[in-house]
């Protein structure tokens, strides 16, 4: 297998390998987004060992019965994953910490998801958390427009890992491949 060799980047955007008879265009922002999601879900499985970030004020959710009898079916999951959720009375849960993968989550918008039409839509904790996930990846992943130096073109590249098949978080592909027949008939070279 040929190695890749490094052409450079474009419209701030792209970066382009070379190896043998292809050309590959990859997408710098789908690329880096899909290796953080990657690195935060294998962080995020929720074994009860995630990193915890304290609340300042604890979060103080407040429920009817109804969601109270629904939210307490689901505390043990809460907590392996990384949240101190505690009963405060009939009518409300604390929350003391969060996943620290999680500091920057919007409880309110979270819970919201969650108890909405009490699982009627079948939300289910993990495919928030996933979400959660993806938001933060894609917030923190280098941005079309920037440019890259060389040593981090490497690093990411290094990342790929000659994985040129990946596809971001929300399904786009990282990497478009070019043979050189295609750009040969570009310019009339073949038929």
């Amino acid at each position: 297998n040929l190695p890749f060799r490094t052409v450079g980047q474009v419209l701030t955007t792209y970066l382009i390998l070379e190896r043998g008879e292809e050309i590959y265009f990859i997408d710098q922002h789908a690329a880096h987004e899909r290796l953080l999601y990657d690195r935060f879900k294998a962080s995020f499985q929720g074994n009860g060992s995630n990193a915890q970030q304290p609340m300042l004020i604890p979060y103080v959710l407040n429920v009817n019965p109804t969601e109270f009898d629904f939210l307490d079916g689901k505390l043990s999951y809460l907590r392996k994953m990384g949240f101190e959720i505690e009963y405060n009375d009939d009518s409300s849960y604390v929350v003391y910490q969060i996943p620290y993968l999680l500091c920057d989550i919007d409880l309110k918008a979270f819970f919201d998801d969650l108890l909405s039409d009490l699982g009627l839509r079948k939300v289910e904790i993990p495919e928030l958390v996933n979400e959660k996930l993806m938001q933060k990846a894609c917030k923190a992943a280098i941005k079309s427009g920037m440019t890259l130096s060389q040593s981090e073109i490497d690093f990411l590249l290094k990342e790929i890992n000659g994985d040129m098949g990946l596809k971001c978080p929300h399904g786009r592909p990282i990497a478009v491949r070019i043979s050189r027949a295609e750009i040969d008939k570009w310019f009339k070279r073949i038929v």
